[in-house]
């Protein structure tokens, strides 16, 4: 949800931008994790994705989530799959709607 919270509230969200628009600048999901778009913290990036298991046996992102990935690189993946999703989401709505889908967030 933080990609759509930093949205301003008159960007339209089409199947066609939608990746562009969440990227914000960057050229890949990497570059914008990397770049400090996303969560920073090693410990917040796993709080937010990981199930509290995991979270326990990463000590609460002290330790490397694998022998080949950073937390960095988890979250940029994770976030080019929540894209996936929304641009799902904006492609269902814009045919139900028959136009471009404006998304809001609710805090709730």
């Amino acid at each position: 949800m933080d990609l759509l919270e930093n949205l301003p509230l008159s960007r339209l969200l089409t199947p066609e931008n939608c990746r562009d628009v969440l990227l914000n600048g960057a050229v890949s999901w990497k570059e914008w994790a990397y770049g400090g778009c996303g969560l920073v913290y090693d410990c917040a990036i796993a709080e937010r994705l990981c199930t509290l298991s995991e979270l326990r046996k990463k000590r609460g992102g002290e330790l490397e989530p694998s022998s080949h990935e950073s937390w960095l690189d988890v979250e940029a993946r994770a976030v080019s799959q929540a894209t996936a999703a929304i641009k799902v989401i904006v492609s269902v709505g814009r045919r139900e709607a028959g136009k471009k889908l404006l998304l809001t967030v609710s805090p709730f």
